[in-house]
Order: structure tokens, then C-alpha cells, then sequence
């Protein structure tokens, strides 16, 4: 199983086929339960460096305000509104 596969699920899908319809939803619901839908993990990291890009890029756009003096100090700007306003026009681009 590489990197892209994604997680097969625990029963045979041929012998599922042949189920009745409450047996069908409880493996289904079992199996979503215990390892979720198959996702394969380098989708989990597509999302997570999804998120870093997000966030530094919105960073990096209030970093042209003059209300910005030090970027790496999100505690002191992070509040005001022209961080609002660029989050929403930085989400709108992004």
C-alpha cells in the first residue's frame, strides 16, 4: 500500500454485493466509523500545507499595512480591522 492508495475497506466487496440492505449499511457504517472513509495520507498533508499557504500568504498581504510593524507578532495585529479586511480580500484571491 503506497502513499496514494487509499485504505481498502476491512470486508469483500463481492461477498457485500450479495448482502441484504441493513447488513450492507452496518459493515458500511462500521467500517466509515472505526477508519474512516479510505483517505490516503498524502491527502491529509495536501491540506495541511493547504492551510501553512493560507495562512502565511494572508501573513504576508497584512504585512503592507502600515499598521503592521512586525508580522511575526500576529498576537499584537491580528485584532485589527484592516487584518479583517484583508483576510476577506485574501480569501476572495486565494
Amino acid at each position: 500500500m503506497g502513499i496514494l492508495d487509499p485504505i481498502p475497506p476491512p470486508y469483500d466487496p463481492l461477498e457485500w454485493e450479495k448482502l441484504p440492505f441493513p447488513e450492507k449499511s452496518r459493515l458500511v457504517c462500521r467500517s466509515w466509523a472505526l477508519q474512516g472513509y479510505g483517505t490516503p495520507l498524502s491527502a491529509y498533508v495536501f491540506y495541511l500545507l493547504k492551510l501553512v499557504l493560507y495562512v502565511g500568504g494572508w501573513m504576508f498581504f497584512c504585512s503592507f499595512s502600515t499598521e503592521v510593524v512586525d508580522v511575526w507578532a500576529i498576537g499584537e495585529w491580528w485584532l485589527q480591522p484592516v487584518a479583517f479586511i484583508k483576510a476577506v480580500l485574501f480569501s476572495m484571491l486565494f
